[in-house]
């Protein structure tokens, strides 16, 4: 009998903290699907080229090609395929709803490393998945700070509320208001100390500059810090090429519920980048209230059919993020007719 040959290897990698489970499957000539290898490695730089030694080894027949698949896990992932990417591997990073989705479509009911890396190893196999590129040192360096500010913010939030409650209550404590209050002071200092951070970071680069500019001086209420967000966290719109795809990428998709004659609620999947959202939640407020048009047209309409403050102001977030998407990836300037432009390019 004819020995099949491999078509394709896929090396389903599951990330942790210090470890990485390793799964290596392999599509035959016949579409059969299997996995051929295991191993687990140290999530280091000697682990890294461990790993790559030992696909090689593993990946014998010379002429099938050879994916790495992963997981995005917080930042456990980067390290590792940064250095396989220079080594010149096709790297793919799915979301973790997307193999979620594929686990339960392939029957697996139990979750362990194991399990998950051999998932990405089928995975990688039957889905074309896209290639995953390093992001801009620039822009990852701008969103840990965008980041930063958005947690110590946070932080400070949470002092508020204990504050107010601490002064609410039948009886306070002098000594615990007081280092409440040392502690919101001192992040009122590391939020400007930030803030300054941020804007000397787009002002070191002249386009980033330029183009941040054209938003913030034409877009009243929209700020510095939103825009920084933004750009941050889609790597300055860099694999993005249409309005659909920044939008799911921020959570601001639809999803609509409806089967027969039955009609149920419409609304945003929320299943996207939640650091974008956050943005633009007092940037939509405030441009409504500077009547900037078109924002302030469209959510007049939505209030006065829905009568529901936040419908209006969940839509203008996404027209915002769609503003600024235009703006930026095609220099474009900003334009109050903007709504009708969109709607014929489609």
């Amino acid at each position: 009998m004819q020995k099949l040959l491999v078509t394709r290897y896929n090396v389903g990698v599951d990330f942790a903290a210090r470890k990485f489970d390793v799964k290596l499957g392999a599509n035959y000539q016949d579409n059969t699907k299997k996995v051929i290898g295991s191993r687990k490695f140290e999530n280091t730089p000697k682990g890294f080229a461990d790993l790559s030694g030992w696909v090689k080894d593993k990946c014998k027949e010379k002429g099938a090609e050879v994916r790495i698949s992963g997981e995005a896990t917080g930042v456990y992932h980067e390290r590792c395929c940064h250095y396989l990417h220079q080594k010149g591997y096709y790297v793919t990073i799915a979301v973790p709803s997307r193999v979620k989705s594929y686990k339960q479509s392939c029957g697996y009911k139990s979750k362990d490393d194991n399990i998950d890396a051999t998932a990405l190893a089928y995975m990688g196999l039957e889905k074309n998945l896209d290639k995953w590129e390093p992001m801009n040192a620039f822009y990852y360096e701008l969103r840990s700070l965008t980041r930063h500010h958005q947690s110590v913010q946070e932080m400070q939030t949470v002092l508020r509320n204990q504050l107010h409650a601490e002064k609410a209550g039948m009886f306070t404590s002098k000594a615990v208001v007081k280092q409440l209050e040392a502690g919101i002071k001192l992040f009122d200092t590391q939020l400007d100390s930030l803030k300054e951070a941020i804007a000397e970071k787009i002002n070191s680069e002249a386009e980033i500059k330029r183009k941040t500019e054209a938003i913030t001086d034409e877009m009243q209420g929209v700020g510095i810090l939103t825009v920084a967000t933004v750009i941050a966290e889609t790597n300055g719109f860099y694999f993005f090429t249409n309005r659909r795809q920044t939008a799911s990428f921020a959570g601001y998709d639809v999803i609509r519920d409806q089967s027969g004659n039955r009609e149920g609620r419409t609304k945003i999947s929320k299943k996207g980048n939640s650091h974008i959202r956050r943005s633009l939640y007092f940037p939509a407020i405030n441009v409504v209230k500077y009547r900037m048009k078109p924002f302030t047209d469209k959510y007049e309409r939505i209030f006065e059919k829905t009568k529901i403050k936040m419908k209006g102001y969940t839509a203008i977030q996404k027209d915002i993020l769609m503003m600024i998407f235009t703006i930026w990836k095609y220099d474009k300037k900003y334009d109050p007719n903007y709504k009708y432009h969109a709607k014929a390019k489609g």
